[in-house]
């Protein structure tokens, strides 16, 4: 047995391995989803697909590709950006304390209570994004579009 612990050796080490296992599998699902989400627009629109296949060709030519070509690649990052919006792979944000009493449409927000912002709600809001069924990464051409709460929002 270990010294810390009323488990065996043999238990401990396989508590740690599917602890271990479940922080990667939370680490790496979101990221898998979004390309997941990425294949299916460009599957379905390949009129986008061929618009940002144009931008990369006039902008990066027959070279390989470098982290800062994509400040160039202005509709690919609205791509990007809607992708992220259009089917959030975490709908809900990681949970904050408030900081001080709050009051939100009439509803009390004690200091230190736990608040949990709804992102699939902020992402499909008609009134911040038209007709947020649709994948339109043409919104975000619009530097007054807010991007989508994918990283979750606030002060960090």
């Amino acid at each position: 047995m270990h010294q810390d612990s009323d488990l065996p050796v043999v238990e401990l080490e396989d508590c740690i391995r599917w602890a271990s296992g479940g922080m990667f599998a939370a680490g790496i699902t979101p990221v898998v989803n979004s390309i997941r989400v990425f294949i299916i627009a460009m599957a379905m629109h390949p009129d986008i697909q061929a618009k940002a296949q144009a931008e990369i060709d006039n902008t990066i030519g027959t070279r390989l590709p470098e982290v800062a070509d994509l400040e160039s690649l202005s509709y690919v990052r609205c791509i990007i950006k809607e992708v992220l919006r259009w089917r959030l792979t975490l709908p809900l944000a990681v949970p904050h304390a408030s900081i001080q009493d709050d009051t939100y449409k009439g509803y009390f927000i004690p200091k230190g209570a736990i608040v949990i912002g709804n992102s699939w709600a902020i992402s499909n809001n008609p009134a911040m994004y038209p007709d947020p069924d649709c994948f339109n990464p043409d919104r975000f051409l619009d530097p007054s579009v807010p991007d989508a709460p994918a990283f979750g929002y606030g002060r960090r």
